[in-house]
Formats: structure tokens, C-alpha cells, sequence
């Protein structure tokens, strides 16, 4: 499939990914083949592809339905299963508290085996990214977004400017930064231009 399809799908390939992920990470202790280190990497990728789905989601869409955790019964009425959207800070510390507990357990650089497979570093790229997203003033006090309210009259959008929000955002820099140099990237000025360290960010949008 290409780019035009994940467009028009994005929201409901996004959210299977997200199920799916969940599924995982409540089951994947009963897999006997594999270590118990191995199985607590795999469950941190689990968590990162969730938190990295929603990261998609909120990028397209603003604050969207955070589903629970422990997944949802289909067999419900669908009064029921109408989960309300987030607000946009619900969701940002989400998609930051999911990647930072995704990290702990993430390699901080993989082989060419597994180049497309997360890192720490990818993870702890998304929750800065994801910080200095709520910190910009597209959903830090953006009063055109003042009518953005859910059916019980929920403010979605946070409508007081928060300056807070950008120092929280440089501060998730710096364990970022700090794990591409434990991995061997470079970020320094001199080398502007260059390539970051091979095996470090398995997605395009890192390596810009």
C-alpha cells in the first residue's frame, strides 16, 4: 500500500495496531520460547508502536480516544464502546509516559538484522518531539480552537498559554541527545549534514 492509503485508513489501521499492541503486551509472558529478557524488549517495542500509533493519530486528527489498557469488549452496545476523545494534554503525557517506559528496556542501537526495530533513542526522539508539539502555539493556548469541545462540553484544547510546556520539552532533549551519543551519533555542529549513526533511527522522519 502506499501513503495515500495509509491517509484515508490511518485511523482505523491505527488504532488495530493499537489493539494489537496491547494484546502483546497483557500475553506475551506466556511465550515459553523465548528468554525473559527477550520477551521485556518485545513488550517495549509493543509499547512503542502503541504509543507511536497514537503520536500518527494526534498528528492528523488533535486529541483522539485513548483506549484502555486492558482492551475492550466488543460484545458491549455501542453506547458503550463510544469512547470520548482525550484532551490534547491527556494524550501528549500518554504518548510521553509510554515512550520513556519503552525506552528503559528499548537496545540503545540495533544491527542491520534489525534496522527497522525501535531504539531508545527513537523512543526518547518521539516523546521530545511529542513535548515540543503541545508546547507550540498550534495547542499551547490557541484560542481559535476555543469551540473544540466534546458533547459534555469538554475544552480539548488547553486555551491559557502554558510556558512551562517548552522547558518541559528541552528538558526531554537531553536524554535523547544522550542516548544518540551513547550510540555513537554525532550532533554536533561540525558535522551538520551528516547521516546519524547507522542502526540508531529505524524511521525516515528521525533522520532529518
Amino acid at each position: 500500500y502506499g501513503y495515500s492509503d495509509f491517509y484515508q485508513q490511518s485511523w482505523p489501521w491505527s488504532y488495530d495496531g493499537i489493539r494489537q499492541a496491547s494484546v502483546f503486551i497483557h500475553k506475551a509472558h506466556a511465550n515459553s520460547l523465548q528468554t525473559e529478557d527477550e520477551i521485556k524488549v518485545l513488550k517495549a517495542e509493543a509499547r512503542f508502536l502503541r504509543a507511536y500509533f497514537y503520536w500518527m493519530l494526534v498528528r492528523r486528527y488533535g486529541p483522539v480516544p485513548i483506549m484502555p489498557d486492558e482492551g475492550t469488549d466488543y460484545t458491549k452496545s455501542y453506547d458503550e464502546l463510544s469512547i470520548p476523545r482525550n484532551t490534547m494534554d491527556e494524550c501528549v503525557d500518554y504518548v510521553a509516559s509510554e515512550m520513556l517506559l519503552a525506552a528503559k528496556d528499548l537496545p540503545e542501537k540495533r544491527d542491520n538484522a534489525n534496522i527497522v526495530r525501535p531504539t531508545k533513542g527513537a523512543a526518547l526522539a518521539v516523546r521530545a518531539k511529542m513535548l515540543v508539539y503541545a508546547a507550540s502555539p498550534l495547542y499551547n493556548g490557541n484560542t481559535e480552537f476555543a469551540d473544540f469541545v466534546d458533547k459534555q462540553g469538554k475544552q480539548l484544547i488547553p486555551q491559557e498559554y502554558n510556558e512551562e510546556k517548552w522547558a518541559k520539552a528541552a528538558a526531554a532533549c537531553r536524554p535523547w541527545k544522550n542516548a544518540c551519543t551513547r550510540a555513537g551519533a554525532r550532533s554536533d555542529p561540525d558535522h551538520a549534514g551528516r547521516q546519524p549513526a547507522h542502526g540508531i533511527f529505524p524511521f525516515p522522519s528521525f533522520r532529518t
